[in-house]
């Protein structure tokens, strides 16, 4: 079973009220697509790096390892008395076989009482101003590759290994150098046929676009450190580093993948 704060089968007792929930995804490699039983919709107010610039109405959001999310869920609109189902629907997901990445999975019950004191959400939150394009100085190509169906840690010699632009992760070896405080483009490429969660430490970054959709989900907008990049999937990502100098990582987020050598170092 799935865990809500360390409980399976979780429950939770709530009023006729509106209702603001913290989630944050703490699985080693389970990604979650968010949505309340019977299709019901609530309001996403804020994903990794906090508020959106408003409310965005939806019925369901995906949820990767290590992303942040917080929605507003109103109970008043829900029958006196009924359960609500918190759950994970369906999806495609990974492309190896019996991967059970994707499948639909209950998380949590909220059960209603007759009491309540209302609530409205708001109708803006924090401004958002994105970067400039015009601005950006170069584009970097990361290219997600696991030979040999990967998690080995290998160094080569049709041994499994997780990649990032042919690299296996070693702590000594600096990968690549970003300037400080210059605009790039970032674009993951996932040639592999699991599912990436990419981070990167030390910036936050604009979503601008995915290869599989002309437009961008609700969970993509406002300021990310964790993008979710599914199998043939091209994500492109404006970031800037403006904040420390030093030394920091990116890697993928799926706890067996980065332990699996999916990491790379960068000044």
């Amino acid at each position: 079973a799935t865990t809500v704060n360390g409980v399976p089968n979780a429950t939770l007792s709530v009023t006729r009220s509106l209702y603001r929930f913290r989630l944050l995804n703490g699985s080693n490699a389970r990604v979650f697509r968010i949505a309340l039983g019977d299709n019901a919709s609530f309001k996403l107010i804020a994903n990794d790096a906090g508020l959106l610039a408003a409310p965005i109405e939806i019925t369901s959001m995906f949820l990767a390892p290590g992303n942040r999310a917080e929605i507003l869920v109103d109970f008043a609109s829900f029958p006196h008395g009924s359960a609500v189902e918190l759950k994970s629907l369906a999806f495609t997901g990974d492309m190896t076989m019996g991967s059970s990445q994707g499948t639909a999975r209950p998380l949590m019950r909220f059960v209603g009482q007759h009491i309540g004191n209302g609530g409205t959400a708001p109708s803006t939150l924090v401004p958002f101003v994105p970067h400039d394009l015009a601005a950006v100085k170069r584009t970097r190509q990361f290219m997600i590759t696991m030979p040999g169906g990967g998690h080995g840690g290998g160094h080569g010699g049709g041994m499994s290994a997780d990649l990032i632009n042919g690299l296996l992760y070693e702590m000594n070896r600096t990968d690549f150098t970003v300037p400080f405080g210059e605009l790039e483009i970032w674009e993951f490429q996932n040639m592999a046929e699991h599912m990436h969660p990419m981070h990167p430490h030390g910036a936050l970054f604009q979503v601008i676009s995915r290869s599989t959709s002309p437009t961008l989900p609700p969970e993509d907008t406002g300021w990310k450190d964790t993008i979710l990049v599914r199998p043939g999937e091209t994500v492109r990502t404006l970031v800037r580093f403006d904040a420390h100098e030093g030394a920091f990582v990116l890697h993928c987020h799926n706890l067996e993948h980065e332990d699996g050598g999916m990491m790379l170092n960068f000044d």
